[in-house]
């Protein structure tokens, strides 16, 4: 089972479900986000002016690519920038709700296996910086 940018639309007793699931089920799972919510909520609070202007931009040129292009997509995004906003606070607010390493160790407990081990953590760039979260949970291979 994997989930790619999704986990955080889930609230807590969801994510615990799934992740239940997944061991009830003995179901490897890969959950990926392509951010963290390491930044404390003040400089999230700081820096979200700059955030919001630059997914509005992200939008208006993603929009270029969308293919096939509807009238009504144009008029909503060019004309009256319904989607670019909507996108911009969706983003934005999205940030808040990625779990953390310490939220996932919470919503892991009562889901271990002898069978199966759960990887948590933060996925690095090519730099060196950790910016993606990941939680993995693999059958454990016998000796």
């Amino acid at each position: 089972m994997t989930m790619i940018n999704r986990f955080h639309h889930m609230k807590p007793d969801m994510a615990q479900e799934i992740l239940r699931s997944a061991s009830k089920n003995q179901t490897p799972l890969f959950v990926y986000e392509s951010a963290d919510n390491k930044i404390t909520f003040l400089i999230w609070l700081l820096f979200l002016p700059l955030g919001l202007i630059i997914n509005v931009f992200s939008c208006l040129i993603l929009t270029l690519f969308v293919r096939p292009v509807q009238p009504l997509q144009l008029l909503f995004t060019y004309i009256i920038p319904i989607v670019p906003i909507c996108f911009a606070c969706d983003g934005r607010v999205s940030y808040t709700h990625i779990y953390t390493c310490d939220d996932i160790d919470i919503l892991l407990r009562g889901n271990e296996s002898p069978n199966y081990k759960w990887t948590k953590g933060y996925a690095e760039d090519e730099n060196g910086r950790s910016i993606r979260t990941f939680v993995l949970r693999l059958p454990v291979k016998s000796q």
